[in-house]
């Protein structure tokens, strides 16, 4: 997988040239003393601005830092910066990038997906284990459908904040890719909301496939079966309503 920007997007300061050789002193930092980094002498200094607090041991003779810490909203966000050296000369190689020709290329500032291969089921299926598995064996609250209205979209954002890593997790990317790609009327309908993984009685989705009267239906154990249009399960939120 490879995920690709026309320009720099977001723009964090610290990710930079320019940025890193800022002067992040304000008059209100705190000094730390000297300290040894990687057997080098630095001087240590703290700034706090707003909900961010920056630790940078820098270089007495430049100022320039070797290494940042910053830790943000309220301890959860946390990132350091290491090694960090300037006017390094690379490459022209270092900076080629274009993409392995099997890699699938994301570019993040159109959201187009190109994939080098076909998307089948079993990219579905595979997309639709990966995220239940991150959710400790329960399928999402949506899955490119579901339930309509904001408090649907509300649990999918608490949902996406609180879901482990797992392995294959960019697999939901091609199943929602499927998804997207099916043909016009295929019907899709997502109703996994609040299924068990391994659940063989209860529907998580389903779709027709081009030309076909019937319907494959996903089920909660990731078995798939053909099933008539009269007898596919009802709709939750359809069904609630009456």
């Amino acid at each position: 997988m490879a995920y690709y920007a026309p320009d720099h997007g977001f723009n964090d300061a610290l990710m930079t040239y320019d940025g890193l050789q800022k002067d992040f002193r304000d008059g209100t930092e705190e000094s730390l003393g000297t300290a040894q980094i990687d057997g080098r002498d630095t001087v240590c200094f703290r700034v706090s601005t707003g909900d961010k607090v920056i630790t940078i041991w820098a270089n007495p003779e430049t100022a320039l830092p070797l290494r940042i810490e910053r830790i943000a909203q309220k301890g959860t966000d946390k990132s350091i910066l290491r090694d960090i050296a300037f006017d390094t000369e690379f490459g022209d190689d270092l900076f080629d990038m274009t993409p392995p020709k099997d890699y699938c290329v994301m570019n993040m500032a159109t959201d187009e997906f190109t994939i080098p291969f076909e998307l089948t089921e079993d990219h579905l299926i595979g997309a639709l284990a990966t995220s239940a598995k991150s959710l400790g064996g329960r399928f999402p609250t949506a899955f490119k459908g579901g339930r309509p209205g904001k408090e649907t979209i509300d649990r999918t954002i608490a949902e996406s904040k609180r879901a482990a890593p797992v392995e294959g997790g960019t697999d939901s990317l091609l199943g929602i890719a499927f998804v997207k790609r099916l043909p016009e009327g295929s019907d899709y309908r997502y109703v996994g909301e609040g299924v068990r993984l391994g659940d063989a009685t209860r529907a998580v989705c389903w779709y027709k496939p081009q030309g076909s009267e019937t319907y494959r239906v996903v089920y909660g154990d990731l078995s798939v079966r053909e099933v008539e249009p009269k007898d596919l399960p009802p709709i939750p939120w359809l069904a609630e309503q009456k």
